[in-house]
């Protein structure tokens, strides 16, 4: 899977209170595209404010008219999380923000493919919101997420995994403030050679006003002990 273009835009916003509902539903249409294709539904603004101010009991309902399941909003937290209604095949889209210190808010929209057999982050876009202002700095903000960066030894396999645009796995936080960015195993994309689990996992460490990317053992991965 390969990322969508990233462009830096700069537009107006209707964003009055800065929740994570209200900063959901200001995101552009385009930036909802990868989960609405999964759907065949569109997700506009009015839509998705519906859902969220839907009573707990009957949010499922209003979620399924949208194409939607497995609803998560988490106001106090500043998390939501969302996924097609669909088997076989389908998407999950997360949000969060965290507060810059101007008063910005700074929204990280990450949407997740997934079959039955894999799944990876195709899209991740960071909008910046600062009172009805709205700009795209997604790539002022992503590090350096080559795949071999995950490997000790990259070999054939990891080479031809960046070639193909191999994407990754990102988590983004419902509690504290870090995303965790984790590689596929490569064995498990089809049309690659084996390749093995990665070594590495990137953390993106929120600094006050930004990240600090930091390069981990992956997940599962024994830590090195220090002398």
């Amino acid at each position: 899977m390969r990322l969508l273009p990233l462009l830096s835009l700069l537009w107006a916003a209707p964003v009055f209170s800065q929740d994570i509902v209200a900063l959901f539903a200001a995101v552009p249409d385009k930036y909802l595209e990868r989960l609405t294709d999964a759907t065949g539904k569109p997700l506009p603004a009015a839509r998705r404010t519906a859902i969220a101010d839907a009573a707990p009991e009957r949010r499922a309902e209003v979620a399924r008219a949208a194409g939607l399941r497995d609803v998560v909003i988490d106001r106090p937290g500043g998390y939501l999380r969302l996924a097609s209604d669909t088997d076989g095949e389908g998407a999950v889209l997360e949000a969060t923000y965290w507060k810059q210190k101007d008063g910005a808010r700074l929204l990280a929209l990450a949407i997740s493919s997934w079959t039955m057999s894999t799944e990876a982050t195709g899209s991740v876009h960071f909008l910046r919101f600062n009172g009805p202002r709205c700009e795209d700095v997604t790539a002022a903000t992503l590090p350096d997420l080559r795949i071999s960066r995950f490997y000790a030894k990259p070999g054939l396999a990891v080479t031809a995994a960046e070639r193909a645009g191999l994407a990754w796995r990102w988590t983004l936080p419902r509690k504290g403030t870090t995303i965790l960015i984790e590689a596929p195993a490569i064995q498990d994309e089809p049309g690659i050679p084996v390749g093995g689990k990665p070594d590495f996992a990137f953390e993106m460490r929120w600094q006050g006003n930004g990240f600090e990317t930091a390069r981990i053992p992956a997940p599962g991965k024994p830590t090195p002990a220090r002398r």
